[in-house]
């Protein structure tokens, strides 16, 4: 009797097609693909991947603009191009083996967002709904730069979908003057407090030294990482204990200043990727979080920043503003300016009562807006709105 019950109420689930990068690719998008898939929506729908990952990517993410196609060899690219038709081609027998309830598209801009504007086309020919999820916050750079005809087809692509999620109200508004308001639904990017509430901070520890944390990436340029090396020597000369903590920033090459100096070299630490936990211990053993970028939608690195009880100091891009408030539980800077940052860093690293006082901020925040179970539940939400519309 029970064995039926189970297979009634499997019977009963509502199939949700996933649509977007997998592992072992690593980025916004496939971290927000992994925590629905491990979350408690996982019981509640049935729930199918299709992965759209490249090859030529790996362990990367995607670029964000249109120069991917120079910057990798030939034999690279045709993988590249076989890969993305053979998606296409593979995509109609997802829909017709797996008859989902709903399409859930998670794209970025460029490349990313033409490809799966295929995806948005063939799921309404297969009259199935679509969410278009725009994991990105240069969607109106992106928009703004195409030509009459590009526009056209992204205005056609985005009204074709029946929700569009973005990041930020921002991003909110701009969409406002491409699609009807009802369309356009706003969902934070999320970390799992849980899994960094098991790592405290001892706050009564006497470390050696004061730990900055910047995590790089392959956008770690455009995420301010020069600024930081010209903040460095104007931090470390009048903080003698503070040490710079640089993740992910492989490939980047090292002023001579810190290549060089004994003064500088001391108080700069580099590491490579790191996952799970060991990434987790990582923000937990660091005192402030820093992202000087110059392009961010709602980057999950601070929010982990912010989990892990960090004060941010950031640039006020994107939807940065709307998670940080200048002040309160962190710093907002304008990009490029390297001495406020120094600055900041530097107000923070004499002042442990502010660097308590917003690490608690950033964790109730974090509790109450941005944890994996809040933004889960919101999406629940829109889920449960369009399978009864």
């Amino acid at each position: 009797m029970m064995t039926l019950d189970l297979c009634a109420r499997a019977q009963t689930k509502k199939r949700m097609l996933m649509v977007g990068p997998l592992p072992p690719t690593v980025g916004g998008i496939t971290t927000f693909m992994t925590g629905i898939l491990e979350s408690d929506l996982s019981e509640k729908y049935e729930l199918i991947t299709f992965g759209t990952e490249r090859p030529i990517v790996g362990l990367i993410k995607d670029v964000d603009d249109y120069t991917l196609m120079f910057r990798i060899r030939l034999d690279l690219l045709v993988k590249s191009i076989m890969s993305t038709i053979s998606h296409l081609f593979m995509f109609p027998i997802a829909l017709i083996m797996n008859r989902p309830n709903l399409v859930h598209i998670h794209t970025s801009v460029y490349w990313s967002y033409w490809e799966n504007s295929v995806y948005i086309l063939i799921s309404n020919l297969f009259l199935r709904k679509t969410i278009l999820h725009l994991h990105t916050g240069l969607f109106d750079e992106f928009y703004e730069r195409s030509n009459f005809f590009a526009k056209f087809l992204i205005r056609k692509s985005l009204d074709l979908s029946d929700r569009v999620i973005v990041l930020s109200r921002k991003m909110k508004i701009f969409l406002k003057d491409l699609i009807p308001e009802n369309k356009i639904v706003v969902l934070e990017n999320f970390v799992n407090f849980s899994r960094y509430a098991q790592f405290k901070k001892d706050v009564n520890s006497q470390k050696s030294a004061l730990n900055v944390l910047f995590v790089g990436g392959v956008g770690a340029k455009m995420k301010g990482v020069y600024d930081v090396f010209k903040a460095i020597p104007m931090a470390v000369r009048q903080c003698k204990n503070i040490c710079f903590v640089f993740v992910a920033c492989a490939g980047i090459e090292k002023p001579d200043i810190i290549s060089e100096e004994e003064e500088i070299i001391s108080h700069t630490k580099f590491l490579d990727y790191i996952y799970g936990d060991k990434k987790i211990k990582v923000f937990a053993n660091s005192d402030i979080f820093i992202l000087p970028s110059y392009s961010e939608g709602l980057p999950i690195t601070m929010l982990e920043g912010m989990a892990a009880g960090l004060p941010i100091i950031a640039t006020a891009v994107g939807s940065i503003p709307e998670a940080i408030e200048d002040g309160k539980n962190g710093f907002l800077i304008k990009t490029g300016d390297y001495k406020a940052l120094a600055e900041k860093i530097l107000i923070l690293a004499k002042d442990k009562k502010l660097r308590r006082k917003m690490a608690m901020n950033n964790i109730n925040k974090i509790r109450n807006r941005y944890d994996l179970t809040v933004v889960m539940e919101k999406l629940d939400n829109l889920y449960a709105q369009l399978l009864v519309s």
